[in-house]
């Protein structure tokens, strides 16, 4: 196995700038969010005797658009003027930690290696998948069997009807199938 350590000199929860898509993105994301919860605020504040039957939904949000209040109206459309004016210039006189974050970016995206974290340390280690993906399964099938495909189908199968059980299908999300990983130790010999 071929591990070579990285190690990146700053904390990785720094958090570089975002590039202009990105940053637009996640702006309308959020807006459009606070829009969304702002319309059921006011629809139910306006309406109060619209909801005759609460049922117990466990914290699970509704899928449902909320309607559209006409009260908030111009406060939606001020929002979206907001966003079609914001203007963006390049700043070119990063600090240090900003450019180093760039550079770092730059260089994972454009590897074909992959960087693994290590347990209780701040480091990282640069390999190959191959080599990384041998470890894992090792690790996985330590404490686990494999079983056949059918068995997650079986199992959201079974979550599908507990939720329409208690009436929270139009709620509930499938889970998502997840990776197994690792995080290597390098804090012992």
């Amino acid at each position: 196995m071929n591990f070579q350590v990285k190690d990146f000199e700053y904390s990785t929860k720094n958090i570089p700038l975002a590039n202009k898509n990105t940053f637009l993105q996640k702006l309308i994301e959020k807006t459009e969010s606070l829009i969304q919860r702002m319309r059921w605020k006011a629809f139910f504040f306006l309406n109060p005797n619209s909801d005759t039957q609460a049922k117990e939904t466990y914290g699970f949000n509704s899928k449902h658009l909320p309607p559209h209040v006409k009260e908030l109206y111009d406060f939606e459309d001020c929002m979206r003027d907001m966003i079609q004016r914001i203007n963006f210039k390049t700043n070119h006189h990063l600090n240090d930690l900003q450019k180093k974050l760039s550079t770092d970016l730059k260089e994972i995206r454009e590897q074909k290696h992959i960087f693994v974290k290590v347990d209780k340390t701040t480091n990282y280690y640069k390999t190959e998948p191959e080599d990384y993906i041998t470890p894992v399964n090792k690790n996985v099938t330590k404490s686990y069997k494999k079983t056949d495909s059918n068995v997650p189908k079986e199992i959201a199968s079974k979550d599908k009807q507990i939720a329409e059980t208690l009436g929270l299908d139009d709620r509930i999300k499938v889970s998502a199938c997840r990776d197994s990983f690792i995080t290597l130790k390098d804090h012992k010999p």
